[in-house]
């Protein structure tokens, strides 16, 4: 259970917000990597399933969704939430995965064995945020004026997060720092396609391939070629 004196301290000091998410705009972030890519706002368009008009907005907003972030990450085949997490420290209960996995993708079907993680955006359906957070709020006794006073808003809003399956990053960011669960490192990063920083799964993602994960290695391999990350 987290200190309750400490929560007290750091909600008088108005939950300041980390210096980190003042200078990451994840819109541009995203711009950039499309450029990298040679990617164009349709093409990213198709691979999320949304609009030309959708993705322009996108591209202007400093912060998104956890779950839109996850998606334009298998898209870019870049994880955004490494821009994050390299500003993050390590909080005191983050959990650790080391399990193993082979994902074969051949046209559109995808065969996960043998680990229980699933390494597409699929698992994003299977994540409600909203209750994850309550739970672990009432876990920790922190009523949801506290968390409000955490997010920087009402807990009216509180109360609509905790019904939501989707969360603003920085809202969960803040909300990790504060009840010191790691969010991101436990709840989602587990379940993605990731190799410490790097998207395992990029463009190769979509011909036929095998992915091989373990702690130490990840292959890729396709017809064309074989990529291995340590």
């Amino acid at each position: 259970m987290i200190n309750q004196n400490l929560l007290k301290k750091n909600v008088q000091r108005k939950m300041k917000k980390p210096e980190f998410l003042k200078k990451i705009h994840i819109g541009k972030i995203i711009s950039t990597v499309m450029k990298q890519r040679n990617l164009t706002i349709i093409i990213l368009a198709e691979r999320i399933g949304t609009t030309k008009c959708s993705v322009n907005r996108m591209l202007k907003q400093k912060s998104l969704k956890i779950n839109r972030i996850i998606e334009v990450s298998y898209a870019l085949g870049e994880n955004l939430l490494h821009y994050y997490l390299n500003e993050m420290p390590l909080l005191m209960n983050t959990e650790t995965n080391d399990d193993e996995i082979i994902i074969k993708i051949k046209k559109d079907n995808v065969v996960v064995t043998p680990s229980k993680k699933i390494r597409t955006t699929e698992f994003l359906q299977f994540i409600h945020i909203g209750k994850i957070l309550k739970e672990e709020s009432k876990k920790q006794k922190v009523s949801e004026t506290t968390l409000s006073n955490i997010i920087y808003r009402t807990q009216s809003t509180v109360s609509r997060i905790f019904k939501d399956s989707d969360i603003d990053i920085e809202r969960l960011i803040l909300s990790s720092y504060y009840l010191n669960y790691d969010f991101i490192r436990n709840i989602y990063l587990p379940f993605m396609a990731v190799d410490t920083n790097k998207m395992i799964a990029n463009d190769i993602i979509f011909e036929g391939c095998t992915i091989k994960v373990n702690p130490k290695k990840v292959s890729i391999i396709t017809e064309r070629q074989t990529v291995t990350y340590h």
